[in-house]
């Protein structure tokens, strides 16, 4: 049986991997249960003994708490812990109990890859390769995005499928997204619907663009041409190499607030599409569904003299599984709780 001893309050110190954190609400919570009972509301801290001082392995949020409350010591129990298996030990706590601060985490593994540490090899027994890199990408993020996100995972903890998603929409709009998973209260399938409405809108402005003809054969440019050759010599004014590089910026300005003004539009129109609670997915070989959450129908889509023709396959219940007609691959279409998930 381990020995649980009290230990000053003084004597403790955080270890500089862990990433625990509590949402305001259980923090509140356990606050109120140690105030109100003591030691006896809380199980003992996991600490080592390192250079004179204890660190904490597990239990730092009820340290803190004990602090702000006045307690002069605090039950713990004392182990021998290495480096890597401390370190090991603080992120299994926190990221199976899913109280980890993905964004503090970022900034730890931020530090220890311009030291030369293996990433992957260090968090392997935690996180899968593909985790250990939305973490590192979340130091990318935009400052705003991150502060809005940041502030919602204290209130509501955001999972890193959620973060991955986030990070796939261009840096200008992400404090727009995470303003609107906010204040939407978006879950994992609202998010992806998010980015499947921003994804086609975005192909198709590209198609769009694409089919337009360059403006070098456009029938007003030629005429413009065929105007500036005729004209008098005499009638031209040769524009100064000041009133030209002013008239550039002018230009440069005017394109760049037009710009912003069609991002903040092409945003509110990409959220409100999502409102529309409709989606599509698309089968591995190529055949493309589409998933309407207010109807609640499950239709394929063929092409048709260039039209789009939706062939209702079936009334959804809270799930629903399709038969692809191509390839005959099972899909599962997941609406309950708004929640939308696809999978072959």
């Amino acid at each position: 049986m381990e020995k649980i001893i009290e230990l000053p309050i003084e004597k403790l110190k955080p270890n500089p991997w862990n990433v625990n954190f509590l949402t305001e609400d259980v923090r509140s919570r356990l606050q109120a249960e140690m105030k109100k009972h003591g030691a006896k509301a809380i199980k003992p801290l996991t600490v080592r003994e390192k250079n004179g001082v204890y660190e904490i392995v597990d239990g730092e949020q009820r340290w803190r708490i004990a602090r702000e409350l006045g307690w002069k010591t605090i039950p713990v129990v004392i182990k021998k812990f290495r480096d890597e298996e401390v370190k090991e030990l603080c992120l299994s706590y926190n990221v199976l109990r899913g109280h980890a601060d993905w964004f503090k985490l970022a900034e730890i593994m931020a530090r220890e890859a311009e030291m030369g540490v293996d990433l992957e090899a260090a968090y392997s027994p935690i996180l899968k390769p593909q985790e250990i890199d939305v973490v590192l990408d979340l130091n990318k993020l935009d400052s705003e995005a991150k502060r809005i996100l940041r502030r919602e995972h204290s209130r509501r903890p955001l999972s890193l499928s959620q973060l991955e998603i986030i990070l796939k929409f261009p840096e200008k709009i992400q404090p727009k997204i995470a303003q609107a998973l906010v204040e939407k209260e978006l879950g994992l399938g609202g998010l992806k619907h998010l980015f499947s409405v921003y994804s086609t809108r975005t192909k198709e402005k590209e198609e769009l663009a694409e089919s337009e003809e360059p403006i070098e054969k456009s029938v007003k440019f030629k005429a413009a041409v065929r105007e500036e050759k005729t004209a008098p010599k005499l009638t031209r004014k040769k524009e100064s190499k000041e009133e030209a590089a002013a008239e550039k910026v002018e230009v440069e300005k005017k394109a760049a607030e037009e710009h912003g003004e069609e991002e903040e539009t092409k945003v509110e129109k990409i959220v409100g599409a999502a409102e529309e609670k409709a989606v599509y997915y698309v089968c591995e070989c190529g055949v493309q569904y589409r998933v309407d959450f207010e109807k609640k129908t499950v239709e394929k889509v063929r092409r048709e003299m260039g039209i789009d023709v939706f062939q209702l396959e079936s009334t959804l219940p809270a799930v629903v599984e399709v038969t692809c007609p191509r390839c005959g691959a099972k899909g599962k279409v997941d609406v309950g709780g708004g929640e939308v998930e696809w999978s072959l």
